[in-house]
C-alpha cells in the first residue's frame, strides 16, 4: 500500500461542516504514525510493514448499533477479551485448542473420544467402532 490513510470523523463533506481528518500522507515503506485517543498511552499505532497496532491503558470497547460487542483488554487485565455476545462460527472451525485443564474449559472432539467416562459402576474403556 502506498499513498494516503485518512481517519474522518465524520462522514458530511458539505463545505458548510469542519472535517476533523487524522492520518499520513504518502505513506511508504517503514513509515509509522500514531493516532492519539485521549492520552499519550491509548493511541492506534499504525506502521507500514506490520499489523497495526492498538495500545490503550483501559482497553478497547467495539460497539456496533449502540450494543457491546467485545472488549480488548481492560484496566484490570490487559490480555483479557471479553466477548459480550453470541459468537457464530458458521461453516469455520474453532482451531488450536491445547488439552482442557479446568473442568468448565472446551475440549477437542479427540480430547473428549480418548478419554474414559466415569458411570455408577466404573470405568468404560475407549470404545470405538469400525
Amino acid at each position: 500500500m502506498t499513498g494516503d490513510l485518512r481517519l474522518s470523523v465524520d462522514d458530511n463533506t458539505d463545505d458548510n461542516y469542519t472535517n476533523r481528518v487524522i492520518g499520513s500522507t504518502d505513506l511508504v515503506p517503514n513509515r509509522s504514525f500514531s493516532v492519539a485517543l485521549g492520552d499519550k498511552l491509548n493511541r492506534l499505532y499504525l506502521i507500514l510493514t506490520a499489523p497495526v497496532t492498538l495500545e490503550t491503558t483501559r482497553g478497547f470497547l467495539v460497539q456496533v448499533s449502540g450494543a457491546d460487542v467485545c472488549q480488548i483488554g481492560t484496566s484490570d487485565s490487559p490480555a483479557v477479551i471479553l466477548v459480550l455476545n453470541d459468537i457464530r462460527v458458521n461453516l469455520n472451525r474453532i482451531t488450536n485448542l491445547p488439552e482442557p485443564a479446568y473442568p468448565h474449559e472446551e475440549a477437542t472432539k479427540t480430547y473428549a473420544d480418548n478419554n474414559s467416562r466415569k458411570i455408577l459402576s466404573g470405568y468404560f474403556p475407549t470404545l470405538r467402532s469400525f
